[in-house]
């Protein structure tokens, strides 16, 4: 049937997966901590989503919106490379 065993999944096909689980995880952690960190100092209510220049449409799509804190904007795919920059609310 064509199928060349499951070594063949784990040489060829599954070969960057557990890089790619890492840095998804990673990622993943530092755009959560970052939240904390920016709800933490109370002074924050929106973040702005930066993008890397080599990303996908989606991505592309949300460069440089700038949503609620409360929305919690993460990742939308594996190796996903999204940054959140905060925007400081002015002092009262």
């Amino acid at each position: 049937d064509g199928f060349a065993g499951i070594d063949h999944l784990f040489r060829e096909t599954w070969a960057g997966r557990a890089e790619t689980v890492a840095r998804t995880e990673l990622a993943q952690a530092q755009v959560m901590s970052a939240l904390d960190r920016y709800a933490a100092t109370g002074l924050v209510d929106q973040v702005e989503i930066v993008e890397s220049t080599d990303t996908d449409a989606p991505c592309v799509a949300r460069a440089g919106q700038v949503v609620p804190l409360s929305t919690k904007p993460g990742l939308l795919h594996p190796n996903c490379r999204v940054s959140l920059v905060p925007i400081i609310r002015e002092a009262e």
